[in-house]
């Protein structure tokens, strides 16, 4: 694949994601994302089109990450959680309505489920595709849905890039921890 659409433009895909499977698209955004959060003077000025200069977080977007811009970087993970739901089997449709919905956390009012659980159902979901088994029989024994699991995901990477120092480190130790438990490879 190498270029993805998202609302009628057509734009390439991002160096790095080429070969990676749907579920690790996450990951590797949240990292990104941290990387934009940390960016800072030692970036070099870089002017746009009408030489109005780019903030440090779009210069790390551009030159570290191969994106066109923080245009492209947002369209491309709109696109990938869209994908990742439809990965996991949900329709358009529910996509849509689950995207236009009240939020997991604003529903709850508290963390929908523990960072160790989310973190524990996709090492479980990562070593079951790299097993050939299928995604969605493992969230079915965990009591969720592929919406659920969406959700859940969604409220995570949103507290893991507001609060990457506080995360990066229990991230590491869960997922070293769920991954052996579960027969996956390092990521």
């Amino acid at each position: 694949m190498s270029t993805f659409q998202w609302r009628g433009e057509v734009l390439p895909f991002p160096p790095g994601f080429e070969g990676l499977a749907v579920d690790r698209w996450c990951l590797r955004l949240g990292a990104i994302a941290q990387r934009m959060e940390q960016a800072g003077p030692e970036l070099p000025l870089v002017l746009d089109a009408q030489g109005s200069p780019l903030a440090p977080a779009e210069v790390a977007l551009i030159q570290e990450f191969g994106f066109l811009g923080l245009h492209h970087f947002e369209a491309f993970r709109a696109w990938s959680l869209l994908a990742w739901a439809q990965h996991l089997g949900e329709t358009s449709e529910q996509v849509a309505q689950r995207m236009s919905g009240p939020r997991a956390e604003q529903r709850a009012g508290t963390d929908p489920e523990s960072f160790e659980y989310f973190v524990q159902v996709q090492e479980a979901m990562v070593a079951a595709r790299e097993q050939g088994r299928d995604a969605a029989a493992v969230l079915a024994q965990f009591g969720l849905s592929a919406t659920d699991f969406t959700n859940l995901g969604a409220y995570w990477n949103r507290q893991m890039q507001s609060r990457s120092m506080s995360y990066g480190e229990m991230y590491g130790r869960y997922s070293a921890k769920y991954r052996a438990m579960y027969g996956g490879t390092a990521g």
